[in-house]
């Protein structure tokens, strides 16, 4: 009794000492040294970075640059995110066992699922997800440095190696968007110039069936060079029989070259009769061809643009694209580095310190109150 004594005494005098900072520091060096288990940290950095960068450094994009706003740092954010997000939890899950993992490793009371602090339920689940992973972006530079802890360092790189694929997946996903909004519109001009080249050859291909000659002019060609050979053999003829008159009246070859004459006017007279005849119809023929002719040549034109016009497109939308590359793959843990339990006890013992002087401070200051009154 006499050795206990002292004991209970000092302990009844610096009872404030020991419910303050002994007692939780105690507690926080039984739970950390005595009971948690050790968590192995797999760590990976990659950077997200468009297909070409813009290499103008001047005025606004050079201000945006100085104060950490770059389109490298946009990406890097949307990455993280989905990372942060429940749909990644959701597809990671429908690859590898990581709610199994997590509750079935033989982990102490709190770094288990579930345990007191989180329950069975998904989203406490995600909660608790939330503790294993840290995602970080450098809003500069945009490389983005990914920490996954988990009970086993196998896992740990395999969780944060599937965590980087489904990134890829997600920016794959993506650039088709950008691929798929830039380019539908051109897509779609270049889709109906094509049939409207293929509707106007179409048109000249049945209107030359119908005619029987794959071009008109050609055959007004041939009327009119005709024409000009029966009008020259006529212009001949003529002055013949002016000169038989003239030289020799009573001539033989003058009723025979009257006749030639008529003959040949009257050819003159047949052809041309033929050629603006509307039943022959060349007139009309001509127009609808050159009009044919016309729309197929502007569908040529129009062609040429729209190709012109969708290849800046494609390259538009080359250029608009995002990809993922990874310069740190995850690595395998062979020690573990969480928790800190050595950094965590002594961050205890520096609050409850402070706790309990603010707390000493407040009491004395009341109890020197209470004796003036």
């Amino acid at each position: 009794m006499a050795v206990t004594f002292p004991v209970f005494r000092f302990a009844r005098r610096n009872l404030g000492v020991l419910i303050g900072i002994v007692f939780p520091v105690a507690i926080s060096a039984i739970y950390f040294f005595g009971f948690s288990t050790p968590r192995y940290v797999s760590e990976a950095q990659f950077v997200v970075r468009q297909s070409t960068s813009n290499q103008q450094f001047g005025g606004l994009n050079s201000f945006l640059r100085s104060a950490g706003l770059s389109s490298s740092a946009d990406n890097s954010s949307i990455v993280k995110a989905y990372i942060a997000s429940r749909a990644a939890l959701e597809d990671l899950e429908q690859r590898i066992p990581v709610r199994e993992h997590y509750q079935g490793s033989g982990a102490d009371f709190l770094s288990a699922w579930p345990s007191v602090l989180y329950g069975e339920s998904s989203e406490e689940f995600y909660q608790y997800f939330q503790n294993r992973i840290s995602i970080t972006v450098d809003t500069y530079t945009g490389v983005l440095i990914l920490r996954v802890e988990a009970f086993s360092p196998e896992f740990a790189q395999e969780l944060a190696a599937n965590l980087i694929s489904l990134s890829e997946t997600k920016i794959n996903e993506i650039n088709e968007r950008i691929v798929e909004s830039t380019l539908t519109t051109a897509r779609s001009e270049l889709k109906r110039s094509e049939e409207e080249l293929s509707n106007s050859q179409f048109a000249v291909a049945l209107f030359q069936q119908g005619e029987l000659t794959l071009d008109p002019t050609q055959s007004v060609s041939l009327f009119g060079s005709l024409l000009a050979e029966l009008n020259s053999e006529l212009s001949e003829v003529e002055t013949q029989i002016q000169n038989l008159r003239k030289a020799a009246p009573n001539s033989p070859n003058l009723p025979w070259l009257l006749n030639r004459s008529e003959v040949i006017a009257d050819r003159i007279e047949q052809i041309k009769s033929e050629y603006s005849s509307e039943e022959t119809g060349y007139t009309e023929s001509i127009s609808e061809f050159e009009r044919l002719k016309l729309q197929h040549e502007l569908a040529l034109k129009r062609l040429a643009v729209v190709v012109a016009s969708y290849s800046a497109a494609l390259s538009e939308a080359q250029r608009q694209k995002v990809f993922l590359e990874h310069f740190v793959s995850p690595n395998l843990p062979d020690k573990s580095t969480e928790p800190k339990r050595l950094a965590i006890t002594l961050t205890v013992l520096g609050w409850s310190s402070l706790l309990y002087l603010v707390a000493w401070l407040m009491i004395s200051g009341l109890r020197e109150h209470s004796v003036r009154e």
